[in-house]
């Protein structure tokens, strides 16, 4: 009875209380510059750490829990966004993703291509959850530093099962085929699912820490991150307009995300963030803006002191 009374209050308390000693970075820094590249949870770091320690011991002679890994990060991605294991390939980053599919694509003259502007995906997946399936998406990618709280260089791309008899494989190597564990083989068939995209080894180290962030952001629950992240980026919002900023976008219930960029006349931005940094908050300059970014485990005080220390 004891226990389920705490993990019933704990249930009850904010999300960024509830994570706290997970992001061993606020002890350090006020961080809202998850739209660049975000700090490690902890669980992300301890499964960095555990696979270069056990490298370090004993080589590749637990390779098991490497295919264990490489499956796990594909079964939490998944998840994530309402597809299946066999829809999900391992890449370097969103960029590897995107030329995989519009290289991988039979275009024909007279198709067109509709876009939207400076659209980056990257920027939604882990702040707010996704539903392939819903939204009918048949391709997306996304790499693991930003919200998704995980390391560079290791990304995820879907392709829904559709879609993959269309896309042919752009780079080639060994793991594209289905025999690619029989290295005598010579057969070239091509993997029957999304594993047909990955050319070669992958980052191992890199899918361990994004396994781990992916299944602990899954834990935390997107449908309770987003409205927190929302929150933030509302309270940023009205905070730096009441000191005489101007929004770069009026933000609204449609398009408020975690991303707030604002500027005052006549201050300029980027010393703005010099000014930030010197107190230990980090955002960004973009293009004579100031961007915020502020993720799930930032607690609403720590937004008013952002607010309180900008000119």
């Amino acid at each position: 009875m004891g226990s389920e009374i705490v993990k019933s209050s704990v249930a009850e308390l904010p999300l960024w209380q509830r994570y706290a000693d997970q992001f061993p970075v606020r002890e350090n820094l006020l961080y809202l510059n998850h739209a660049a590249v975000a700090p490690l949870p902890r669980r992300c770091a301890d499964a960095l750490k555990h696979l270069a320690d056990d490298c370090l011991r004993y080589g590749s002679l637990h390779y098991d829990e490497w295919l264990a890994a490489y499956e796990g990060l594909r079964v939490a991605a998944a998840r994530l966004v309402n597809a299946t294991p066999r829809e999900i390939a391992l890449v370097k980053n969103t960029s590897e993703g995107i030329a995989t599919l519009a290289l991988g694509l039979d275009w024909r003259p007279g198709d067109r291509m509709v876009g939207f502007k400076e659209e980056f995906a990257i920027q939604g997946l882990g702040a707010f959850p996704l539903d392939v399936r819903a939204c009918h998406i048949d391709a997306l990618a996304a790499d693991g530093h930003k919200w998704l709280l995980g390391p560079e260089g290791c990304a995820i791309l879907y392709i829904s099962q559709a879609l993959q008899e269309r896309v042919e494989p752009v780079e080639f190597g060994w793991t594209n085929v289905a025999g690619y564990n029989d290295y005598g083989s010579r057969d070239m068939t091509l993997r029957p699912d999304a594993g047909r995209y990955e050319c070669g080894t992958l980052n191992t180290i890199g899918c361990f820490g994004l396994r781990a962030s992916i299944e602990f952001l899954l834990e935390a629950g997107p449908g309770e991150i987003a409205p927190v992240v929302r929150n933030l980026g509302d309270r940023i919002a009205a905070g730096v307009q009441a000191k005489g900023y101007d929004l770069f976008l009026q933000r609204t219930p449609r398009n408020a995300a975690g991303i707030v960029t604002f500027r005052k006349p006549g201050v300029d931005a980027a010393e703005t963030v010099r000014r930030l940094r010197r107190q230990n908050i980090i955002t960004a300059a973009r293009a004579g803006w100031v961007r915020a970014s502020p993720h799930f485990y930032i607690s609403p005080g720590e937004i008013d002191r952002l607010v309180e220390t900008l000119p």
